[in-house]
């Protein structure tokens, strides 16, 4: 909300920085070493819900690259022609495949053995996160997640 000058705007209380301001000053941002900061970090969905692919590219595109797979051939082939940094893996890809085999495919490429790859599911029930886990994955979110809940967990991987 402007006040009646249009020079200051406030939000549930707050002071927002007037045009005129000063640009408050950031420390850069720390990067780990293995991680060049001098490009968008690459993320390939693998989702067969459209709906859900627009989520994790409105999510995300602003920090990421987001490719998106519906099935297992075309996530493989996307992996053989780019290096991600992550994979958000759909358990249920509505196939004869399940995200768990698509998760051992990319294992076997070499560029994929240590890429964090993450379960991101509507199994919620108790023990699926563990089972998932325990299966390979390097992190699980459950569906529905709000787009905290996603950044969260990414950073608890150590790619956001």
């Amino acid at each position: 909300m402007s006040d009646t000058k249009g020079r200051e705007t406030t939000f549930r209380g707050e002071r927002r920085r007037r045009s005129d301001d000063p640009k408050p000053r950031e420390a850069p941002p720390q990067a780990p070493p293995e991680i060049s900061r001098d490009r968008h970090l690459r993320l390939l969905a693998v989702e067969d819900n459209p709906e859900m692919q627009k989520l994790f590219y409105h999510f995300l595109s602003p920090r990421w690259d987001v490719y998106s797979a519906y099935d297992m051939k075309t996530a493989m082939q996307l992996a053989g022609k780019i290096d991600f940094d992550v994979i958000l893996m759909d358990i249920n890809l509505g196939e004869a495949t399940t995200g768990v085999d698509v998760l051992h495919a990319l294992r076997e490429m070499d560029q994929y053995k240590s890429t964090p790859i993450v379960a991101v599911t509507a199994y919620a029930l108790p023990g699926d996160r563990e089972r998932f886990l325990a299966d390979g994955f390097d992190g699980y979110i459950g569906k529905p997640f709000a787009k905290q809940q996603l950044v969260r967990m990414l950073e608890k991987i150590g790619v956001e």
